[in-house]
């Protein structure tokens, strides 16, 4: 049950390995200032609070009869086939939500910007959190050395006969660090997870878990109604969880079993927060963009591109 989950979480994360080969592009930038870890969880906690709030303002998630929808000239939503691996290292295949940019390349950034202010735009939360992903990188960057490097992994993509429809969701995991087993921190992004019963009665429901940024402690934002007015608690993402879990509209087995498990949470709540806690542990991680790989590309345009490489199985 739990590889399960490992999969639904790393699917953006995957696509990279120890495997790795140099993109030193051109000389040295001389004289750029180098960002502090500090500065950067503060520029990313920055970015982050900025375009959540369009995206809780001007996006929705799909209903069941709905497919997710850009609405944006330049910006294509659609799913894809992205390769991951399970808890044991098994090489799998999954449908993932992405947007491909059809627009002047030169423009990726600006375009993104402009499609967090776009309204009715039907997406979920894996792409919510690609698109705040990438402009935070944007951000931190800057403009000219942004698009230099969205041009140099297009370019990798296409070298390796990879499908340029990953472009998206590769563009940020070669700057993160990641931590497994150590709480979030602000500044960061981590992955709240519903219980894991959930997957046994809603095996394609969106509520299983939520991507999301640590912007303060015991404060973090994602793509749900309950950001509209901002950063929420773990307890307010908690009760959407239970919220999320015991509604029946969405059920799709077990049908008896869900009833028995709904009504003993709804009568102890705080049975549900003990169990929601206790899964949490088995999945615990979070991410930063990291100080010595955005400094080494702002100065020297140096970034290892590391696709998968030595699936098991």
């Amino acid at each position: 049950m739990i590889s399960k989950y490992i999969v639904f979480l790393f699917t953006s994360l995957v696509f990279f390995s120890n495997t790795s080969k140099s993109c030193l592009q051109r000389p040295s930038y001389y004289g750029v200032q180098e960002l502090t870890q500090a500065e950067i969880n503060a520029g990313v906690i920055e970015t982050a609070t900025r375009v959540y709030s369009d995206i809780n303002t001007h996006h929705r998630y799909p209903t069941r009869e709905e497919t997710i929808n850009s609405l944006h000239k330049s910006w294509e939503a659609k799913y894809i086939t992205s390769v991951g691996i399970d808890g044991t290292g098994k090489k799998i295949t999954m449908s993932a939500p992405t947007l491909t940019h059809i627009g002047s390349l030169d423009q990726f950034g600006d375009d993104l910007e402009e499609l967090v202010k776009t309204d009715g735009c039907v997406l979920e939360c894996t792409i919510a959190l690609q698109i705040t992903q990438i402009l935070c990188l944007r951000d931190l960057l800057g403009e000219e050395n942004f698009n230099d490097y969205v041009a140099l992994m297009l370019d990798s993509l296409k070298e390796e006969n990879l499908s340029t429809d990953d472009l998206f969701g590769s563009l940020c995991p070669p700057f993160f660090n990641t931590f497994e087993g150590a709480k979030e921190i602000p500044g960061s992004i981590t992955y709240l997870t519903n219980i894991v019963q959930y997957g046994d009665f809603k095996s394609n429901g969106n509520g299983r878990g939520s991507n999301v940024f640590c912007v303060g402690n015991d404060s973090y934002l994602g793509f749900s109604g309950i950001y509209v007015h901002g950063p929420r608690t773990l307890r307010t993402i908690e009760s959407q969880d239970l919220e999320l879990f015991t509604r029946t509209d969405d059920l799709q087995a077990n049908e008896k079993k869900h009833k028995k498990l709904s009504q003993h949470y709804r009568s102890h709540p705080e049975k549900f927060y003990v169990d929601r806690a206790r899964d949490q542990c088995l999945i615990q991680f979070y991410q930063i963009f990291d100080e010595e790989l955005i400094n080494d590309f702002r100065k020297w345009q140096h970034i290892d591109i590391n696709f998968f490489r030595g699936f098991t199985g």
